[in-house]
């Protein structure tokens, strides 16, 4: 549901998947550069294991590369 996606049925669950994570007391932390994931995940891994705290990181599709099918 980000940036790049072309199938029509991902784009609600991608557009509100934080959302859904924060509804369920989840703590989101975001990656949108390769330049940021080192630190994002070392942040949040430290959240989790030193709070206790339920807590995800998402990559942005922008970071991963939007998909290609060809035929």
């Amino acid at each position: 549901g980000e940036w790049g996606e072309f199938n029509p049925w991902q784009v609600p669950m991608g557009s509100s998947t934080q959302a859904a994570f924060e509804l369920c007391g989840v703590r989101v932390l975001r990656a949108s550069h390769p330049a940021e994931v080192r630190e994002v995940v070392e942040a949040a891994a430290a959240q989790a294991y030193n709070a206790c705290t339920p807590t995800a990181v998402l990559l942005s599709q922008r970071l991963i590369g939007a998909k290609e099918f060809t035929k």
